[in-house]
């Protein structure tokens, strides 16, 4: 941000960042929303940060730690709200420092900007729930590793390596998406380049998620998913009904299955890639269909004090930036991710390309990750995925057309220059 400040253009900046904090405080409802989770989160903030059963309870640590710091519902939104602003601010800035032409980048923050405050995303912010935070730290993440790619040093790692911590412990689900970035780490090392920035990566990633694992065991926050997967999943198909209880006896309702949940996925393959995609269910508070449920989640039964919004966005325009429908996005993802290939090939593509990339791949396991450890809410522990879907989307393309017309420009300077030379 303040490399885009000692720009020429710091005021165009100034504006916009003005403008987004009048419209994020007009659509900011200052009135908390308690739901059934909340009293888990606030039991896990009132423990001791010198026991177990902080790090390790019922709650992963992130949100409960947040609301340590601040007690009154009232003042933990409005944390929600700044903590949001603060992510988003940092992605625009970082996508935007990594542009070259003034246009594109001024287009590029102005864009994160305008997604940011959508509806999918500015609609958590009063509920004492993980959604927001867990948005901002997706955010804060991406941004850090933007940075990382752009400028390379040990406080890039450093501040990856931290926004990976906070925002893998506010959700358990978390942890398989992260191991799955430090898979893409590790195969970036057959690149020689920055291998002992890559290995810290990969090994500090690695143990974050074996960190999360273990607290999620030891808090026993496998159970109430595991039962939910059990009634509302396995209870519905008689084939997985007859596996589980083949294996696990009549009482299979009552038991710890997840290892014969695990086996059954391992060697179910049509089910476990293809039913979250191609499939519907009848899980509870989802969309019937699955695809549906993890490419544009439903969330009006969350959004019911939209009409308590000052000045929101219009919804022409908050509809024509959240793209929706899933034939839409997988359109816009498709055409987008064409489009950049074509760009890469033509005229090469700068290494900061592969954080987007990483991104939108990354969404598939998030996306499969959030569907089969979900036995209700689908369409909200699936939102985070389809958010970065989107996320990723945008900026891949942002990337590709500051690439364009770069090549354009320095095509015109190379076919003047020998006029300027002969005259």
């Amino acid at each position: 941000m303040l490399s885009l400040l000692e720009r020429p253009e710091a005021a165009f900046y100034l504006g916009v960042v003005g403008l987004y904090l009048l419209v994020r405080a007009g659509s900011f409802v200052y009135t908390p929303v308690r739901v059934t989770d909340t009293p888990t989160y606030e039991q896990v903030s009132a423990v001791s940060l010198l026991t177990s059963d902080f790090w390790a309870g019922a709650r992963p640590f992130t949100v409960p730690m947040l609301w340590k710091l601040f007690g009154d519902d009232h003042v933990r939104i409005v944390a929600h709200l700044v903590l949001s602003i603060v992510g988003w601010l940092a992605l625009a800035a970082a996508v935007a420092a990594a542009i070259r032409q003034k246009l594109v980048r001024r287009v590029a923050f102005s864009l994160v900007l305008l997604f940011s405050a959508t509806t999918e995303i500015i609609l958590w912010d009063p509920l004492l729930l993980s959604e927001s935070v867990s948005l901002s730290l997706a955010a804060l993440l991406v941004a850090a590793w933007i940075r990382l790619v752009s400028v390379p040093g040990w406080p890039s790692v450093a501040a990856v390596l931290g926004a990976t911590l906070l925002w893998t412990f506010v959700r358990d689900s978390h942890a398989y998406v992260s191991l799955f970035v430090a898979v893409a780490v590790l195969a970036s090392l057959a690149y020689r380049s920055g291998t002992a920035y890559k290995a810290a990566l990969a090994g500090g990633i690695v143990v974050v998620a074996a960190l999360s694992m273990a607290s999620a065991n030891e808090g026993v926050r496998w159970y109430q998913p595991m039962r939910d997967i059990l009634l509302n999943r396995v209870a519905a198909d008689r084939g997985m009904e007859a596996y589980f209880e083949t294996r696990l006896g009549p009482n299979w309702r009552e038991s710890d299955a997840r290892r014969v949940y695990g086996r059954y996925l391992l060697t179910h393959p049509a089910y476990t890639l293809g039913d979250p995609f191609f499939g519907s269910q009848t899980t509870p508070f989802s969309s019937a269909d699955s695809a549906s449920a993890l490419l544009d989640p439903d969330l009006r039964i969350y959004n019911d004090n939209a009409a308590d919004r000052g000045f929101p966005l219009p919804a022409v325009v908050d509809d024509a930036v959240f793209v929706h429908g899933k034939r839409s996005v997988l359109a816009l993802v498709l055409v987008i991710a064409v489009a950049a290939a074509v760009v890469a090939f033509r005229f090469s593509a700068s290494p900061v390309w592969i954080v987007p990339v990483v991104v939108l791949i990354s969404t598939v396991p998030h996306g499969l990750v959030a569907y089969h450890l979900s036995g209700l809410e689908v369409d909200r522990h699936a939102l985070e995925a389809a958010v970065l879907m989107r996320v990723g989307a945008l900026i891949l393309a942002l990337f590709a057309l500051d690439a364009l017309l770069t090549a354009i420009r320095d095509r015109r300077a190379s076919l003047a220059a020998p006029s300027l030379s002969s005259s």
